[in-house]
């Protein structure tokens, strides 16, 4: 058989020419293709030789989705417990992170590593939920205290899986921030008083993270949030002003769409004013790529003036005009 055939050739390579990690990556990989609902176990135990002598910029997307697969056949076959899959989740997240980054401007093969993350979420799920998750950690940190690192774990797996608003929780974030305080441990506590939607305490960690980090990328998850935040409570500008420092300027443009579009009744005061403030958030939605759904859309569309009622203050689909409160310009649309 052909799969016979394959795995020969591995032994026969490593008898004449030694090991070498690629082997252990190729061999569990083809496992978990031939022999995965058998194998599974070997697959595992392969993969994981491999992984721990490479870098992870050179792990490839078919290694990483075999890992995955082989540690969920094994903790589903009862060959191991749920934290064989959540550390295999973590290590191969953090894998698929630094590829991420490294591929920031290569779309293609950014995107290869993106659909793994997606394959890692999908094969954790069993494993993923709030209550296992603090079912797994509690006896650990019960254990351990003043485990630094088992605690910055347990936070960041936790938070991946938005099992942020519990007490549990926030205990061990606190003690992270009092022990090590920087951007990440003021955001996990910042992240529960969210959860908990107490936006006025959650606000003011993300906004000392800010002060804790000069790194972009992490001010721009805390401006993200703070918009999020500005939003919620009602404050259209404020929100606006943290979007437009947020990297993803997809995500930005909704923002800032959804707070012009919720202004338009405190900031018109005619149907007319109100549609335009609709024609702005429209302008935005336009920019955000996706970022705001078309249903959405559609309702803004829904709330424009007619061209009877621009006619009647002389004012044409097409005009340029200034949008109250925003002092941005946008051309005029109609409902018909």
């Amino acid at each position: 058989a052909l799969a016979d055939t394959i795995f020969m050739i591995y032994d026969l390579w490593v008898e004449n020419f030694g090991d070498c990690y690629k082997i252990q990556l190729d061999k569990g990989a083809d496992l978990m293709k031939y022999k995965g609902k058998t194998e599974y176990e070997a697959a595992y135990n392969s993969i994981n030789k491999g992984l721990d002598f490479i870098d992870a910029k050179k792990v490839k997307t078919k290694w990483i989705n075999a890992s995955i697969l082989s540690a969920f056949y094994v903790v589903k076959n009862k060959k191991g417990e749920c934290d064989v899959l959540l550390n295999q989740y973590d290590r191969l997240s953090q894998i698929c992170e630094v590829n991420i980054e490294q591929y920031a401007d290569n779309e293609k093969k950014k995107g290869y590593y993106q659909k793994s993350q997606a394959y890692l979420d999908k094969n954790v799920t069993p494993c993923a939920s709030c209550d296992k998750l603090e079912e797994l950690f509690k006896p650990k940190v019960e254990a351990a205290p003043n485990d630094t690192a088992l605690i910055k774990k347990a936070v960041k797996m936790l938070n991946s899986k938005k099992c942020n608003s519990s007490d549990f929780y926030i205990s061990l974030a606190t003690k992270i921030h009092t022990w090590e305080p920087s951007a990440e441990s003021a955001i996990s506590i910042g992240n529960y008083w969210y959860a908990n939607k107490d936006y006025k305490k959650a606000s003011d960690f993300y906004k000392e993270g800010l002060t804790l980090t000069d790194d972009s990328s992490e001010k721009a998850k805390l401006y993200e949030r703070l918009a999020q935040i500005e939003l919620s409570r009602g404050s259209y500008k404020s929100a606006a002003s943290y979007a437009r420092k947020m990297e993803d300027k997809c995500k930005a443009n909704g923002i800032i769409a959804r707070a012009i579009a919720s202004s338009a009744s405190s900031c018109a005061n005619s149907k007319v004013e109100a549609s335009y403030v609709y024609c702005l958030a429209i302008d935005y939605a336009g920019k955000a790529k996706g970022c705001v759904s078309s249903s959405t859309v559609a309702a803004w569309k829904k709330r424009l003036a007619s061209k009877s009622d621009l006619f009647l203050v002389e004012i044409t689909p097409g005009q340029t005009v200034k949008v109250p409160c925003w002092g941005e310009s946008t051309k005029v649309r109609a409902i018909d």
